[in-house]
């Protein structure tokens, strides 16, 4: 915008070749040489053309409207730009007034002189009618600036309602050939949009731009906050909506830097930008991990319906060893392929982590909702103890050497792997410990009661897990 008014403003101001000053007499503007000798006049000026080659007369006409007036005209988004970039070029602090004072003080008498409407005789001779001219333009930018924002809100927020709402049930293999939907590209193509149509009709000095950005990215986070769950509804979903989260915080990085690059010489708005960015990636990055580890309720949701009930059965109990943990085995290998195929690496590790705590808190389920169904006091629920102590052992230590196989190419999973399965661990010897029938004081498990503890941080879960036990 800025670059289109100055060359339409240089048909009305030619720049003489040698060096002058001008006398502004209003109604008798001419060239003065150096030494005092009038050059020639300057060419007539046409105030009422010199606007209507810049902006449309029915968007000037809007000047001097109340707030109402604003909302309630046909002036389109694009013409409410216009509007503002008129009066940023022809304000108070606009070059038009700062570098071409004759122009700016002849083009607005004749433009408010026409405009019996505000009821206003009009003498920019007067410095009383040039501050009320001043102050006129820089209330109404302001009316203009709120009432765009104003719409550009509420046309945010639409957008978001809609893209949000859509379900993708559609995926295709975009980045690196893994699983996403369009949610990241319908989002930032409209920002693109949105914010590439204040640029162009607006100038370079407006700071409506680092406005609506800051418009996009705080109702962006604000819908995202309220509708990361939307996505998760099956395993290749939950997959591209992982991917597409962690994308968005790569687009929203790019978005920002462009946005700052050209808002740069505005003070502050770097700072307010990056504390926008800031807390939308912080989310962005949250999701995109949470949605990866989402995906072993749908590898569990398997497990349980295979084998849950037969966990800590008497046929448990009588296996030979590896018939049941093999299932467990067998289940997360054949989705971990999957997984590793429509996942980002770093959000595959991030699923891999959650399938190990997962498996331990499915195994302690198992044990704590058998012991809940158990009843008697005397008889034990385990018909044969020692075996069943024996075979809870041998399951933790085969679940264990899995992961520990996977860690080869996953050191970050080494440090998770120690810590879940220091717990399942714990409760082993606890169990076995219950189980005899000799008398021994509780200092044999303290450690491990203490273990469990501190990994649960809840009193009286842990004496209704002592119980169980």
């Amino acid at each position: 915008m800025g670059l289109t008014c100055g060359k339409q403003t240089s048909r009305y101001v030619v720049e003489p070749s040698v060096p002058r000053r001008v006398d502004y007499s209003f109604g008798k503007a001419v060239d003065i040489s150096s030494d005092g000798k009038e050059l020639r006049p300057l060419s007539p000026f046409n105030a009422e053309e010199f606007l209507d080659a810049l902006f449309p007369h029915q968007i000037l006409e809007h000047i001097g409207s109340t707030r109402g007036n604003l909302s309630r005209s046909a002036l389109s988004a694009n013409e409410l730009l216009s509007l503002i970039a008129w009066l940023e070029l022809f304000g108070p602090e606009g070059p038009i007034q700062r570098d071409y004072y004759w122009l700016w003080s002849s083009t607005m008498q004749q433009y408010f002189g026409r405009r019996v409407d505000l009821k206003r005789s009009l003498n920019m001779a007067s410095r009383a009618d040039v501050e009320w001219v001043n102050s006129t333009m820089r209330e109404f930018h302001s009316l203009a600036r709120q009432e765009f924002l104003d719409r550009s809100r509420k046309t945010i927020e639409e957008f978001f309602e809609n893209v949000y709402s859509v379900q993708r049930n559609k995926h295709t293999f975009r980045v690196n050939s893994k699983l996403a939907s369009s949610l990241c590209e319908d989002i930032f193509h409209f920002a693109s949009i949105t914010l590439g149509s204040v640029q162009e009709y607006t100038t370079k000095s407006s700071g409506i731009l680092a406005d609506v950005a800051s418009l996009f990215f705080v109702q962006l986070r604000a819908k995202q906050a309220n509708s990361r769950d939307k996505f998760l509804y099956d395993i290749e979903s939950t997959c591209a909506a992982a991917n597409d989260y962690l994308r968005m915080t790569e687009n929203s990085e790019l978005l920002m830097s462009e946005i700052k690059e050209k808002c740069k010489s505005h003070d502050g708005v770097e700072s307010m930008l990056d504390e926008c960015l800031t807390d939308l990636i912080a989310l962005f990055s949250k999701d995109a991990i949470y949605a990866a580890q989402y995906t072993h309720a749908f590898v569990f949701t398997s497990i349980s319906e295979a084998i849950e009930a037969k966990i800590f059965s008497t046929d448990w109990e009588k296996s030979d060893g590896k018939v049941f943990v093999e299932v467990i085995i067998k289940t997360m290998e054949d989705y971990s392929v999957d997984l590793e195929k429509w996942l980002n690496p770093f959000l595959y590790k991030k699923s891999i982590q959650a399938m190990i705590m997962a498996t331990c808190v499915f195994l302690v389920e198992c044990l704590v909702e058998k012991a809940g169904k158990h009843k008697s006091n005397i008889k034990p629920y385990f018909s044969d103890i020692d075996a069943a102590t024996s075979r809870f052992k041998e399951d933790i230590i085969i679940l264990r050497n899995h992961f520990d196989s996977l860690s080869g190419n996953m050191t970050s999973l080494t440090k998770i792997i120690g810590k879940e399965f220091e717990i399942l661990e714990a409760l082993s010897r606890c169990l076995v410990f219950f189980s005899e029938e000799k008398e021994r004081g509780f200092t044999v498990i303290e450690k491990d009661m203490l273990l469990i503890y501190n990994d649960i941080s809840d009193k009286s879960i842990v004496m209704n897990l002592v119980g169980d036990m």
